[in-house]
Order: structure tokens, then C-alpha cells, then sequence
């Protein structure tokens, strides 16, 4: 909650975009994301000269399902047998009736469709060349779906204006984030574009990558050790006040 609050501050300053263009907060209906939505829209609350924002809910931007593996602490006492290595996703082992890659690109390619698409759409009532859209979600959705929005751009059309990333050939981006951690890109009209927009590609924009990981809005900021102290984000904890009604 405290990293919560210090990204919804971070955010409604104007060290990142300004407020008032923010249009749009997207995220994934489960908890940690929906919070963190929430606490979003609640900074931004005092800003007068736009409409209250209110996080969209979406079921499709919910993090990969772990089937049986959902709930489990750890996987150290399971049959190897009862694991795959996904290669796509960095080498790593995940249970076999897990939610599969072409299940998750299908959920983000549906969420695009639903919910951005007509913000890239020169023709619709939707476009607005200044809006700004935050969405909130999970690590491994967020990748499927940075790597669908990758596909739509013509490859001369991607930038990186980050320090800690080389362009050089060959050289994969693949992002991460750390919690309440997030991914700034601009998506700009291109000078290189080509006739049509075949299959919906976006021949006619580019995309830079701004920021990866950013936290720096953590800086200085400890982990707290529970308690009562932390009674007002835990429904699970009570006030002392509570044991004498």
C-alpha cells in the first residue's frame, strides 16, 4: 500500500505526463492490480479540470493462470514430471495444465481490441493526439501483451530511449517490473508509413520506449513489518479497540 501511494503521488505530479491528460486507467480485475488502479484514480481526484477517473476492469488483463500450481508455495516437492520448460518465456518451468502462451496472446490481442484500438484509429471519435493511458496489470501479461503491441509496428518504427538498453543487432528487449514498477512509451505519427493498415497494423506510428522498470518514486522507502500499524490495508487484522466492543 505504501508503494501504492508513493506511485499515485508519482503519477498525479507532473514529474511523469501531465494529469490532466490521463484519459484512460485500465486494469486486470484482481486485487493487487485493482488496488493500485484505485489508488491511482483517488491522487488524481483533486484535479479540476477534467472528470473523475474510475480504473476499467478487465478480465483479460489477468495474470497467467497456473492451473493446478494456483495457491502452492512451492514446487520443490512435485514430480519433475509434472513441470515444462517454456522457452519463450526465459527458460523457465511452469506446470504442464497452466495457461498456455497462444491462450494469453489471445486474451491481450482481445483487450487491445476492446479498449485501444480505436485510440490508434486516426478516423475514430476515440483518437486524441494528447491522451494518456495507464494500465495496470501483472509481469507476465504485461510481456505478452508488450510483445503484441511490438508486432503491430513496422521495426524502423520502434525506438529505445532508454540508458540501459543497446540497440545493437540482435540485441531483445525484454522488460520487467518490479511492483508498482512501469514501462513509459510514446506512440507518435511516423513519417514512415506505408498504404493501408493491413490486419490492423500500425504502419503509420511509432512507438519509443521511455522508461523500463521505473521506480525511482521507491527511493528511501522501507519494508514495513505489519502489525497494527498496517490494520488499515488488512482486513485479515484488528484494533486492540476492537477486543473491548
Amino acid at each position: 500500500m505504501a508503494q501504492v501511494e508513493r506511485l499515485a503521488k508519482h503519477i498525479a505530479s507532473d514529474e511523469v505526463c501531465d494529469p490532466s491528460q490521463i484519459t484512460h486507467i485500465f486494469s486486470s480485475d484482481l486485487q493487487r492490480a485493482k488496488v493500485t488502479a484505485e489508488g491511482i484514480c483517488a491522487a488524481l481526484a483533486p484535479n479540476p479540470s477534467k472528470p473523475s477517473l474510475k480504473p476499467t476492469l478487465a478480465a483479460t488483463l489477468r495474470e497467467r493462470d497456473f492451473g493446478s500450481m494456483e495457491g502452492v508455495r512451492s514446487t520443490n516437492d512435485y514430480e519433475p514430471s509434472h513441470l515444462e520448460t517454456r522457452l519463450d518465456e526465459g527458460a523457465i518451468k511452469i506446470w504442464k495444465d497452466s495457461e498456455s502462451d497462444v491462450s494469453m496472446k489471445s486474451r491481450v490481442t482481445t483487450f487491445f481490441n476492446e479498449h485501444l484500438r480505436s485510440m490508434l484509429d486516426l478516423d475514430s471519435e476515440d483518437y486524441a493526439d494528447d491522451q494518456v493511458v495507464i494500465v495496470v496489470a501483472h509481469g507476465i501479461i504485461l510481456r505478452v501483451l508488450w510483445n503484441f503491441l511490438l508486432g503491430l509496428f513496422l521495426p524502423e518504427n520502434i525506438v529505445f530511449d532508454i540508458h540501459d538498453y543497446s540497440t545493437r543487432p540482435g540485441d531483445t528487449f525484454r522488460p520487467s517490473w518490479s511492483n508498482t514498477g512501469f514501462l513509459d512509451l510514446l506512440i507518435t505519427p511516423s513519417d514512415l508509413k506505408a498504404e493501408g493498415l493491413p490486419q490492423f497494423t500500425l504502419r503509420g506510428w511509432q512507438i519509443k520506449v521511455q522508461v523500463s522498470n521505473y521506480t525511482t518514486h521507491l527511493d528511501g522507502l522501507r519494508r514495513t513489518k505489519g502489525g497494527i500499524g498496517s490494520a488499515a490495508h488488512d482486513k485479515k487484522q484488528k484494533q486492540i479497540k476492537d477486543f473491548f466492543r
